[in-house]
């Protein structure tokens, strides 16, 4: 693996509103975060985004979410682990926003597009000295194989945090192997 940090994400701000009963066999997060980092990984342009959370969790450890993907996990508030199938999405070389988030440049044009893949994912996570979460994700691709590996480790502490809302101060580092690399910031003798 070689090593590379893609972004710092300065902070994040998550909003969540929980329904939950005390009988009740699942729970349902519903909200909104916003953020800000690099364009695509590897670009010198920010952005500033906002995205939505849908997270359903069921006491058997079945989960869909907008942020794990479809899986399954378990753990408490001090460790977590799940295994689950997300995609990671696709990058143009044309610019293209949603909800505020770009996928591709202009800087981009003449390198292709890098297609979707299928991913099996990873994760474990956990809480120390009941402050910092911290957080590792593996990324295995299933479909698109060339586009590769990637390990994504986490760290944040909670700010604000009331019975409702949530507000943390978060940074992440991401480490790709030579595949990966090359995918989304190598460039080809027929693209040069």
């Amino acid at each position: 693996y070689r090593l590379l940090i893609s972004s710092l994400i300065l902070s994040t701000l998550s909003l969540q509103a929980i329904a939950e009963t005390a009988k009740s066999p699942y729970s349902l997060t519903v909200g909104g975060g916003v953020g800000f980092g690099p364009r695509f990984p590897g670009s010198k342009k920010t952005q500033f985004g906002v995205g939505p959370l849908l997270d359903f969790q069921h006491e058997s450890g079945f989960f869909a979410s907008t942020r794990r993907g479809l899986g399954w996990g378990g753990g408490d508030e001090d460790f977590s682990f799940s295994l689950a199938l997300a995609a990671r999405g696709e990058r143009s070389d044309k610019a293209r926003k949603v909800l505020g988030f770009g996928g591709g440049g202009s800087e981009l044009t003449g390198m292709g597009k890098v297609p979707a893949s299928a991913l099996g994912v990873f994760s474990v996570g956990g809480r120390v000295a009941n402050l910092v979460e911290l957080g590792a994700t593996l990324e295995l691709p299933l479909s698109h194989r060339e586009n590769g590996r990637a390990l994504h480790l986490s760290a944040g502490v909670p700010l604000l945090q009331t019975k409702e809302d949530t507000v943390t101060l978060s940074g992440a580092l991401h480490v790709g192997d030579g595949k990966y690399l090359r995918t989304y910031f190598g460039v080809t003798q027929q693209q040069s």
